[in-house]
């Protein structure tokens, strides 16, 4: 079924997008996405990229992704005007047209538009912020696709802008991403990003890359290859495989270097690496033995975990085989129960808890189980795709803290109850000292007033200097305030006394 255009001609790229996307979403939505299509194509006519390409084609490939991971058509719609939030009178056109639930979606985009992003504020305290300040996360898969998008066309960009976009989208998108279990676009973030910030090196990887013939084909190739093995020795198991990045390969063979003096591709076990999920132990060991009859193996990678897990409770069985009919590099296979692999993934022995450690060994964790709560939200989500127009993926993160933000974008975490002056004090101690008012959300609000997720907060304060209010310890919460306008009082008192 072909759309039909009511406002506006499209180039024959931007039909040949819009069809995809039609033909992802589902039947009963269709006429909505329709209508946000020429309501976008209508409201930016005209309007190019900086690479020369019309703006309708970037959001309609954001949007394309919206599908693609089980997202509701409220996502897909937000994801086709997600510029709208940055204009107020957009925002409204919007709203009135497509409703609430894809204003909220915005609304929670428009949030994030002002973020300090220097070194002021890290990373970790932005991606905090994004998961936890409100509790539909459906707003940060758009800003990922967004982020993603933005990166194909990043080399058109001055150099320094360039190195900035990268640095933000591998900080920051590609982290959130991995949390969000959407490893493809993680990867598409790392490697460009790579390629932008160290174009020396990701150019000897890729080298490196085409001349051993790494490609998703020889990939799909070996997926194929230890299915059949599998097959023929009557295991009933799930096989499934990556290519290791780029950036990965880089850090790994520095690693090495460092350690053993190897720079070479064969010296990496994992650049295809697959995982045999079985039901049981018996299956598990029978897939070993199944593959160790019908491939050459390297022997000394071969670890079972599996009899003898790490001390943080990960358990499987490692070993590397070559299939020397499909490429000349060593292939990682780990072999896992259900058990194992959930373990792994959520439990003790979390990969997201071990990566986010930066630690070689990392130690049992249970600082990231929180993870799993986010997939099953998530999961749960994609039940809903067809039969509603919107189904928001609630998750509450929030761990007892809010999140408020200067005017100029610094993110200001505070414990839930905290106070004005709490916020004025986290900011800086001269800050607190100084404070006579707020400016809260623009309303003019008191020292004691207490602040709720979100809020943008201004400290008015003296020009002069002058010692914090002892009354303040009545409602101050946090402990820093406490200790600052102890310490003030206690300096103003001996210095009155001199």
């Amino acid at each position: 079924m072909q759309i039909t255009f009511f406002h506006c001609q499209m180039e024959q790229s931007t039909q040949e997008l819009v069809q995809k996307l039609y033909k992802n979403t589902p039947d009963q939505f269709r006429p909505v996405v329709e209508d946000a299509i020429n309501f976008a194509s209508t409201e930016f006519t005209g309007e190019r990229r900086i690479n020369g390409e019309p703006i309708i084609d970037h959001f309609i490939r954001v949007a394309m992704r919206t599908p693609r991971y089980g997202l509701d058509t409220a996502s897909t719609i937000a994801a086709l005007l997600h510029h709208a939030g940055r204009d107020k009178l957009m925002f409204n056109k919007t709203l009135n047209r497509f409703g609430s639930e894809v204003g909220a979606i915005l609304e929670n985009l428009r949030d994030t538009y002002n973020i300090e992003t220097t070194d002021v504020t890290p990373s970790s305290r932005i991606i905090d912020y994004y998961l936890r300040h409100v509790l539909d996360i459906r707003y940060i898969f758009i800003d990922v696709f967004n982020a993603v998008d933005n990166m194909r066309s990043i080399d058109v960009l001055p150099e320094q802008d360039k190195k900035e976009a990268s640095k933000r989208a591998f900080n920051i998108y590609s982290p959130l991403a991995e949390l969000l279990n959407l490893n493809d676009e993680k990867t598409l973030i790392d490697e460009k990003a790579f390629e932008v910030l160290y174009p020396r090196e990701f150019t000897a990887i890729d080298d490196l890359y085409k001349n051993a013939g790494v490609s998703k084909s020889i990939l799909q190739q070996i997926e194929k290859f230890l299915i059949n093995v599998l097959k023929t020795s009557n295991i009933d198991a799930k096989v499934f495989g990556r290519i290791k990045s780029r950036y990965s390969v880089h850090n790994k063979l520095y690693k090495y270097q460092d350690e053993n003096n190897q720079t070479s591709l064969s010296a990496i076990h994992d650049i295809f690496a697959f995982t045999i999920l079985t039901e049981d132990i018996e299956t598990a060991y029978a897939s070993i033995f199944a593959l160790m009859e019908n491939t050459p193996i390297i022997e000394e990678s071969c670890h079972d975990y599996m009899c003898e897990p790490k001390p943080n409770g990960y358990s499987a069985y490692h070993m590397a085989i070559f299939v020397k009919d499909l490429t000349q590099l060593p292939i990682e296979v780990q072999v896992v129960t259900h058990d194992m692999y959930y373990t792994n993934t959520y439990g003790t022995a979390s990969h997201i808890a071990y990566k986010m450690s930066k630690q070689r060994f990392a130690a049992p964790s249970t600082e990231y189980n929180w993870v799993e709560t986010l997939h099953n939200a998530i999961q749960g989500h994609k039940s809903y795709r067809t039969l509603q127009f919107s189904h928001p993926i609630n998750v509450d993160l929030g761990r007892g803290s809010i999140f408020t933000l200067t005017p100029k974008g610094r993110i200001i975490e505070l414990p839930a109850g905290a106070t004005v002056i709490d916020f004025a004090y986290r900011v800086h101690r001269k800050i607190g000292d100084r404070a006579l008012r707020a400016v809260v959300d623009g309303h003019d609000a008191k020292l004691d007033q207490v602040l709720q997720n979100n809020q943008t907060v201004e400290i008015i304060t003296s020009p002069n200097d002058k010692p914090p209010n002892p009354k303040w310890l009545e409602f101050a919460v946090t402990k820093s305030a406490h200790d600052k306008i102890r310490r003030g009082v206690k300096q103003h008192l001996l210095s009155q006394n001199k």
